[in-house]
């Protein structure tokens, strides 16, 4: 499987759309590279740019700490398996293997820039429960892993 790790300087970040970087973790090869995330004007154009990345790199989950209830709500309609990230945890101290995966929108953290009426900013409501599922089986372990950057 291939997942996305939202980073700063090689490390995970705390707040899943506002990272700087992806790390793509290839759990067969071990691979990882860096990808920067490109800036942009708007919230709906960062989520774009986030889709171009995963659909280059193939990603098929992504590993979050915290992350909104519009951009979660968009990995799921695009059919990619979310992980919550242990707080606190470096990247080469990261298992994959036991990773909870978040399969409800009650995971995610309302926005405090979205309006009362629970919007975003494409006018679509949304709604979950919180939830989170055992990991799948297989383990990998980022230490001794190689970065490229791209």
């Amino acid at each position: 499987m291939i997942y996305a790790l939202p980073s700063r300087n090689g490390e995970p970040h705390n707040h899943f759309s506002k990272a700087e970087q992806l790390m793509i973790v290839n759990e067969e090869t071990r691979h990882i590279t860096v990808a920067d995330i490109p800036e942009t004007q708007s919230h709906c154009g960062r989520k774009k740019a986030f889709m171009a990345i995963f659909d280059q790199y193939q990603v098929e989950a992504v590993v979050v700490r915290q992350i909104g209830e519009s951009m979660l709500k968009h990995l799921f309609d695009h059919q990619l398996r979310v992980f919550a990230c242990p707080r606190g945890k470096a990247a080469d101290a990261l298992n994959l293997s036991e990773l909870e995966e978040v399969t409800g929108l009650g995971y995610a953290k309302a926005s405090p820039n979205k309006d009362k009426k629970n919007k975003s900013c494409c006018h679509h409501k949304h709604q979950g429960s919180s939830r989170l599922s055992p990991p799948a089986s297989g383990e990998i372990n980022l230490s001794g892993t190689h970065f490229k950057r791209v």
